[in-house]
């Protein structure tokens, strides 16, 4: 595990399409995100989060998370979904490699290039035109929080 966390550290998204971002939420934040997402059922081991307002000091270009995208994509940089996966020994489960291509959006407006559509815990996703899906980069938290 450890040769691997150590390979990690020498990716570069623009090389190697991943990048390693080491404690990019320090104690405080780890603590300030539990709070933020403690109302989110426990039961299931994931959980699309909707509106996501708790998130937004974390999400936002400024704040500690959307900082990390914003530094990849610019200050433009907005997140478009947010999913809580608890995977422990208790709740697990398998899942093939797969490509996640849709976006959440706040009401359907048919446009040309975009589609299709579902609804997905509530929230309106489509999968928007392939030079869209190309700017996108996705964050993953590490167990530990940061």
């Amino acid at each position: 595990m450890l040769a691997t966390v150590c390979r990690s550290a020498d990716l570069t998204l623009n090389d190697d399409g991943a990048q390693l971002f080491a404690q990019a939420l320090d104690e405080a934040a780890c603590g300030r995100l539990d709070t933020a997402l403690a109302a989110l059922p426990t039961s299931r081991p994931g959980v699309r989060i909707g509106e996501g307002r708790q998130l937004q000091p974390f999400l936002s270009y400024a704040g500690s998370i959307g900082a990390i995208a914003a530094s990849v994509l610019g200050e433009q940089a907005r997140p478009v979904r947010a999913i809580l996966f608890d995977k422990t020994a208790e709740r697990n489960w398998a899942l093939g490699w797969h490509q996640d291509r849709t976006i959440v959006v706040k009401e359907r407006v048919d446009t040309e290039g975009y589609g299709p559509w579902t609804v997905k815990s509530g929230l309106i996703q489509v999968e928007p035109p392939f030079e869209i899906l190309e700017r996108m980069v996705t964050l993953r938290g590490a167990p530990g929080c940061g």
